[in-house]
């Protein structure tokens, strides 16, 4: 394999991995949506979304992540995702100090989740750069 056609694979699998964790919760969503609603009214204080709030919800970030996986709108969907990411670590805040204590052990696998889709952005901008020169 060649060296150029690397980058493209490295960054499939990282788009891979933060794929796959989006896809559980937006399954999640559109499966139990009352469980998710009960998440969002003690995390995030929004009350009263129902079901078609939470399917509603599921949709939109189903065909986000799809676009994310398949590296459409680059800037767009990376930044998205991000944003949703970093949503979900601030809702838990209160977890960071504490990490290992008892299911907040999941919060280390969010940031580490974290860290590789940043450097999947890092590395897009770096692809982006190069491709333009």
């Amino acid at each position: 394999m060649k060296p150029e056609d690397r980058l493209p694979l490295a960054l499939f699998s990282l788009r891979l991995g933060v794929f796959v964790v989006f896809f559980i919760w937006t399954v999640d969503k559109l499966l139990r949506p009352e469980h998710v609603a009960s998440i969002f009214e003690r995390y995030y204080f929004l009350t009263g979304l129902g079901r078609e709030a939470m399917c509603l919800i599921g949709a939109v970030e189903i065909l986000l992540i799809l676009g994310f996986l398949l590296g459409l709108a680059n800037c767009y969907t990376y930044g998205a995702v991000l944003i949703l990411h970093a949503i979900s670590i601030v809702g838990r805040v209160r977890q960071i100090r504490y990490p290992v204590r008892g299911p907040q052990s999941a919060l280390l696998r969010r940031m580490a989740h974290a860290r590789c889709l940043l450097r999947t952005l890092r590395s897009a901008r770096f692809r982006h750069v190069v491709d333009h020169q």
